[in-house]
């Protein structure tokens, strides 16, 4: 026989039924337990009306087990007759896509194909439940994938990462929206991380064994670059000559992952670099052979670096082992020159808050606030890095 109950957290009668195949389940009438400010209905009238849902559930119910689309209608048809409104209902497939492809417009090309990929891969995880309503994934469904999410070999600070600013954010969303009552994901917390993840600074020796390795390519102007101005790979690889203002001797770019917006001095070793190149304008890459191409991947750029980091003799400590799709960690690899570049201001008595200017560090937990200064201020703190100890003719 069907039946309401409440739910813990959940401002919404619940209804109650038993299927042809003796399973328990439940669904949301979508009736308030109490009424709002703005209704005359009582409590005992709001539960009157979700039996009369059970009711009706009941008559169903003796010809089989309701489907979805029924309860649906079921839910609708009351709802229209005490309120003169249709309640909209999504299902997990419905959501979940309208929600990634509403991001393609307001994220990177990188960023947007890792939304895709993990809603896809949580798409499969439904598996079957993927044509059921929203409401009824549940916080054992969110620790079920995150647990797969773990298994797979990714790291404990990519699974939070994705769980957090994916998963939960889709569904975090749709409760804003009204189309589920709580979030399934609220329970789940980010799992500890306990790998090593200490990242080094390349000594001066290991920069001119790399800068050496690489010869006239471009790998040899991008190692400069990033290890005196601290710019994140694929931010040096996509740079333009239209983003270098020659007669002030400046870079300015708009970073692919924060969006910072960076107005940084030319160091005088990535200048002279510069000066034996063909010069181009506006959208022309600076580095032709390294420009729009994928940082990931076994033919990526950060897996290009770390053979021409082979071929140097440069090696770091690995701080994680490769397990299922995960990748291993080095404690040394491009983003290393970020480290170089800071620590080596930080050496040389930069400020801090200047330091973060430039790199383009904005909280305070990953570095500090940073105040105004000027471009000569910035351009000493800059030519105080010395990649090659004496300096590079």
């Amino acid at each position: 026989m069907a039946s309401i109950s409440s739910r813990v957290h959940s401002p919404y009668w619940q209804l109650c039924w038993t299927d042809s195949q003796g399973r328990q389940l439940k669904r949301s009438t979508k009736i308030p337990i109490k009424p709002s400010k703005n209704d005359s209905r009582s409590e005992s009238e709001l539960r009157s009306l979700a039996l009369s849902q059970a009711v009706e559930v009941e008559k169903l119910a003796r010809g089989g087990s309701p489907s979805e689309l029924q309860l649906r209608k079921l839910v609708n048809e009351i709802s229209t007759k005490l309120e003169g409104k249709t309640i909209h209902f999504k299902t997990c497939r419905e959501w979940l896509d309208s929600w990634t492809q509403s991001k393609k417009a307001s994220t990177s090309e990188s960023t947007f194909e890792k939304y895709r990929s993990t809603i896809k891969e949580f798409r499969e995880y439904l598996g079957k439940r993927l044509d059921q309503s929203l409401e009824t994934i549940s916080p054992s469904d969110i620790f079920g994938f995150q647990k797969q999410l773990i298994e797979s070999g990714r790291s404990a600070s990519t699974v939070n990462q994705l769980m957090s600013k994916i998963v939960n954010a889709s569904f975090s969303e749709a409760q804003k929206l009204g189309y589920i009552p709580l979030n399934p994901c609220h329970t789940v917390k980010p799992i500890r991380d306990k790998s090593r993840n200490e990242k080094e600074a390349f000594t001066s020796e290991q920069l001119e064994s790399l800068v050496i390795s690489a010869g006239d390519s471009d790998w040899a102007g991008v190692i400069i670059c990033g290890g005196t101005n601290g710019f994140r790979l694929q931010d040096v690889a996509n740079l333009e000559w239209g983003m270098i203002d020659r007669k002030k001797k400046l870079i300015k770019l708009e970073s692919r992952k924060t969006g910072y917006r960076h107005i940084s001095p030319i160091h005088p070793d990535f200048w002279n670099w510069l000066e034996g190149r063909t010069q181009g304008v506006g959208k022309a890459p600076v580095f032709p052979k390294l420009y729009g191409r994928n940082g990931a991947g076994k033919s990526g750029l950060s897996m290009e670096f770390k053979r021409l980091m082979d071929r140097a003799g440069v090696k770091g400590e690995l701080l994680k082992k490769r397990v299922g799709i995960g990748r291993s960690v080095s404690s040394l690899s491009f983003h290393s020159l970020r480290h170089t570049a800071i620590s080596m201001m930080a050496n040389n008595g930069v400020a801090e808050e200047l330091r973060m200017k430039l790199v383009g560090h904005t909280t305070k937990k990953t570095h500090a606030d940073y105040s105004h200064h000027e471009i000569e201020t910035m351009r000493q703190a800059v030519e105080s890095i010395s990649l090659f100890g004496g300096g590079r003719k």
